[in-house]
């Protein structure tokens, strides 16, 4: 539980990071949040320093440290049309009660941006915490968490084939921490949370931003000095047609940690790097 001030400095820092380094997206869709209210704090500071109308909305999870999944949105650009917890008796093996390790549920929001209705499903799948390191004794890696990613993943995919099977052009994009990588291990093929997301046979693919981006640039988190993708941005083919950039905004993953306590900066606002998605609706 942080002080008052570290409570203080982070809200600070967010939303001077949400206004300077994101440029006040419509769309904000975040991770680790305590709850609504608190999320709620943070939008309204940045509406008082921008002019902006930001709302926000999460949902308890199973996860015992009380962290959720949320968005902010901005009420004068956006409409949020529906907001809710994926549930069922999948959702509670993979991310509930009765999964080896209860987690965050992932939350749909359905937006209206100029007359389009987008399906959003924000995530934050389970950590890589309890693997062997990448670089260690054993090779390949034991990475004991990667079932549950595996079954977290499954279920997305499943949630988004309901849509697609319905309206294969629907705009759909799934997108968050996934704590997994975007290539699978040797032998893995296509059985690895990514490409489980991106789709299998019989399925509509959706194509994963990330992979678009080539360059040594492209990490999202830095562990144990290894710079790695864990966050993702996946949309489905009638978003893609309306794709114009994506980038990884590099304000955080690579500097130390001491910055988290400058509320001057934006710099290590946060451990992971912001993702940011641009499509041309209007």
């Amino acid at each position: 539980t942080p002080t008052p001030e570290e409570l203080e400095t982070q809200l600070t820092k967010l939303a001077l990071a949400i206004e300077v380094e994101l440029e006040l997206p419509e769309i904000v869709v975040v991770q680790e949040v305590e709850n609504t209210e608190i999320l709620q704090v943070l939008g309204d500071r940045i509406n008082a320093a921008a002019g902006t109308a930001y709302m926000a909305a999460s949902f308890e999870t199973s996860d015992a440290r009380g962290i959720e999944v949320g968005f902010l949105w901005d009420a004068d650009r956006v409409d949020l049309l529906d907001a809710y917890q994926m549930s069922g008796p999948d959702v509670e093996d993979a991310f509930g009660p009765s999964s080896p390790s209860p987690g965050r549920e992932p939350l749909v929001g359905v937006f209206e941006i100029e007359g389009e209705m987008v399906t959003i499903v924000g995530n934050h799948f389970k950590s890589k915490g309890g693997d062997d390191p990448l670089f260690g004794v054993n090779w390949p890696p034991d990475r004991v968490t990667e079932v549950q990613r595996k079954m977290q993943a499954r279920v997305v995919r499943d949630f988004v084939n309901t849509i697609l099977d319905a309206d294969p052009s629907a705009l759909v994009m799934v997108t968050g921490d996934l704590n997994d990588f975007q290539f699978g291990e040797p032998g893995e093929g296509t059985d690895h949370p990514v490409a489980i997301l991106e789709g299998g046979a019989g399925e509509v693919s959706l194509t994963n931003l990330l992979n678009l981006e080539k360059d040594a640039e492209t990490y999202t988190y830095v562990y144990d000095g290894n710079s790695q993708v864990l966050d993702h941005m996946l949309v489905s083919p009638a978003l893609y047609d309306l794709f114009a950039a994506v980038d990884v905004l590099h304000f955080n993953a690579g500097y130390p940690d001491a910055l988290g306590g400058d509320a001057n900066t934006t710099l290590r606002a946060s451990d992971h790097d912001a993702l940011e998605g641009r499509f041309n609706l209007r």
